[in-house]
């Protein structure tokens, strides 16, 4: 019959401790891991997160949106009545801009 105690060596136990050093080592290397894996995702969150908003709540334009800019780039690049009643004018704000630059530097 077989011995199964012999394939261990004499006295059933390990000759050698651990290795401490080693051990200290393995175990920063995985918190390590893990805190650079948690900052990652984290960031990765981030990016992702502002990605999807930028998409859903940023980028679409309702067309009365499209409308509305659409209408007041008319009425601020031409020419028009602003009060018919009291023969009020409106000019383009380029024109009134580059006007009131010019009243300002000659002093009125």
């Amino acid at each position: 019959m077989s011995d199964h105690g012999s394939h261990h060596g004499a006295g059933g136990y390990e000759k050698k401790d651990i290795s401490i050093p080693h051990i200290l080592i393995g175990t920063i290397l995985t918190v390590a891991f893990i805190v650079l894996s948690a900052i990652l995702l984290n960031e990765y969150f981030y990016v992702v997160q502002e990605q999807v908003i930028y998409e859903q709540q940023l980028k679409p334009e309702s067309e009365m949106l499209k409308e509305l800019r659409a209408y007041e780039d008319s009425v601020l690049n031409s020419y028009g009545y602003a009060d018919t009643t009291k023969k009020a004018y409106r000019i383009p704000i380029d024109e009134a801009m580059k006007m009131m630059a010019k009243e300002a530097k000659d002093g009125k």
